[in-house]
C-alpha cells in the first residue's frame, strides 16, 4: 500500500478504535478479548478481523506466550504497536491528545 492508503487503511474507523486501545494499554499488550470490551457495540468477529488486518499490514504485532508461560484459562497472546507502526504513527501525526488522532 502507498502510504496514503495506508493512512486511510489505518484511520478506518474500526482499525482506528482499536489502536488507540492498544496504545492505552501503557504497561502491558491487551488481548483481543481486552480490545473487544471496549468496543462492545462491534462484534467479536469484527474486532478480530480487523485486529488481523492490522497485524496484516505491520502496524500491531501479536506476542504469544511461551508454551511453558500459558495457564490454562488465561489468555496467551496479547497485541502491541510495532516499530514500524510507530515509525508510520509519529510520521503521519496520528499521535497526539486530540480526539481525532491517537493518543501516545
Amino acid at each position: 500500500k502507498s502510504d496514503r492508503e495506508l493512512h486511510h487503511f489505518v484511520t478506518g474507523e474500526l482499525r482506528f478504535r482499536i489502536l488507540q486501545i492498544v496504545l492505552q494499554h501503557t504497561e502491558q499488550f491487551p488481548t483481543e478479548r481486552e480490545i473487544s470490551q471496549f468496543l462492545p457495540r462491534d462484534a467479536l468477529e469484527d474486532v478480530a478481523a480487523r485486529l488481523q488486518e492490522l497485524v496484516d499490514e505491520k502496524i500491531v504485532r501479536p506476542v504469544t506466550l511461551a508454551e511453558s508461560k500459558r495457564r490454562e484459562g488465561y489468555p496467551h497472546t496479547f497485541y502491541g504497536v510495532t516499530d514500524y507502526g510507530w515509525r508510520f504513527l509519529i510520521s503521519h501525526n496520528l499521535l497526539d491528545s486530540d480526539r481525532s488522532v491517537l493518543r501516545w
